[in-house]
């Protein structure tokens, strides 16, 4: 029966697997010197990767090619396992200040997706049914995939030690799929039948096509290879206070505040599968090795019971986003710093804590370190550089050194790095 179960899994996750990653925007590396009053940053990127597995402990290799192995994803499977990536392409953004006003604008490419899903989905999967007779156990997966194009304008003003930006952002919405709900599995134990509870509501926009079991499509779309139409459209904010006093400093913001409205003609899709379905006596062990006859294909299907709504909208939300920051300057060489990150949305919350510490080798070069604890691993070493030259500035942080080296032996993969010219 875990033959049939991977059939069901299908529908939820395929395109999960295949995804890159993500976090945020170039302003937060920005400081202005204080006779420069304009800057511009041709190109930055910003990656976030973060699971509960190291993938080298949940794959294998064949025929030269890495593949998911269920019984070592199965011997690993916590209560709740889960996944949270995002991804920040800057390709362009322009900041002026005048007297104690800002202004900046900006154009990115950005995505993120999370994924959740119980023990017992991971345990359907690997070791079949067998395992939970007479008992009803819970399938699914709750995930949730967006692409967007963004145009930011920021409006800021810097009070004596005070400084507060209001951003607006116009989103122009790629790709979207989400899933939620779950199929209640319960087996006999005379493996007499199976009765599935089913509850699942999956939507999606220009991603995700079903037709039956052997037609299940997911056509994602790399950033930057589509262009913008403004069909489907975003509309988001972000808040950020600091202030400064002496050697202190302290931030916080709170982003991606808002909603994306899915209408892209022909391409917004909606499937559910509710109620409740008793089958027996078939055999599907024997019939899934190979290709799919019609009569099981048909039978699949209604065991599935995935029927496609007619809607010509639908609205989504990312992740909001909180940041703290806390920094306290030694001297002119050395600083020390905390940083406080949480993602949050309807069932799902993500965290990170941060310690840093900078210390400026001569006038155009600092180096840092870092170490950080998220949701999913305590052992993230991290470096960092910034270049500071007159006119010119770059920087570079990554919070795991090793995922560098080795980004299937590690939990979490964080890269941030850009530059940028002042005037």
């Amino acid at each position: 029966m875990r033959y049939f179960f991977s059939i069901i899994l299908l529908f939820f996750t395929t395109f999960l697997f295949g995804q890159k990653s993500s976090s945020f925007s170039v302003d937060q590396f920005i400081e202005l010197d204080s006779n420069q009053v304009f800057w511009i940053a041709p190109m930055s990127f910003n990656i976030h990767y973060s699971n509960s597995y190291r993938l080298s402990s949940v794959i294998s290799t064949k025929d030269g090619k890495h593949v998911l192995a269920l019984n070592k994803l199965s011997d690993k499977a916590t209560s709740s396992n889960e996944l949270f990536s995002n991804y920040s392409l800057d390709l362009m953004h322009l900041g002026a200040r005048f007297n104690r006003f800002r202004v900046n604008l900006g154009m990115s490419v950005r995505g993120e997706i999370y994924a959740k899903m119980p023990q017992t989905t991971i345990q359907l999967l690997s070791n079949g049914n067998a395992n939970f007779l007479d008992q009803e156990v819970e399938f699914g997966i709750a995930s949730d995939f967006t692409s967007w194009n963004e145009f930011a304008i920021g409006l800021g003003y810097d009070f004596k030690k005070l400084s507060a930006t209001v951003s607006f952002k116009l989103a122009d919405g790629i790709e979207q799929f989400e899933s939620k709900g779950s199929v209640g599995v319960y087996t006999d134990s005379a493996l007499g039948f199976i009765n599935l509870d089913r509850n699942i509501q999956v939507r999606s926009t220009a991603l995700f096509d079903y037709t039956d079991v052997e037609n299940i499509f997911f056509n994602y779309t790399a950033p930057l290879q589509n262009s913008i139409t403004f069909e489907n459209i975003g509309f988001l904010a972000d808040v950020n206070l600091s202030f400064r006093d002496g050697n202190h400093f302290a931030s916080l913001s709170v982003k991606d505040l808002g909603s994306f409205n899915w209408e892209k003609e022909n391409l917004v899709k909606s499937y559910q599968s509710l109620g409740q379905y008793k089958f027996d006596g078939i055999d599907l062990s024997e019939n899934l090795g190979n290709d799919l006859d019609i009569e099981l294909i048909d039978t699949l299907t209604v065991i599935l019971g995935i029927e496609e709504l007619s809607i010509q909208q639908y609205q989504s939300r990312v992740t909001t986003k909180l940041n703290g920051y806390y920094q306290y300057q030694f001297s002119d060489d050395f600083l020390l710093g905390s940083d406080v990150f949480i993602a949050f949305r309807e069932g799902f919350m993500y965290y990170k804590f941060q310690g840093i510490a900078s210390a400026k080798l001569n006038n155009w070069l600092s180096l840092q370190a870092s170490f950080s604890i998220d949701k999913y691993s305590f052992d993230n070493l991290g470096i960092g550089f910034n270049i500071d030259l007159p006119k010119f500035k770059v920087f570079y942080q990554a919070e795991n050194v090793l995922g560098l080296f080795d980004p299937y032996g590690t939990k979490l993969t964080t890269i941030n790095s850009g530059f940028y010219f002042q005037f």
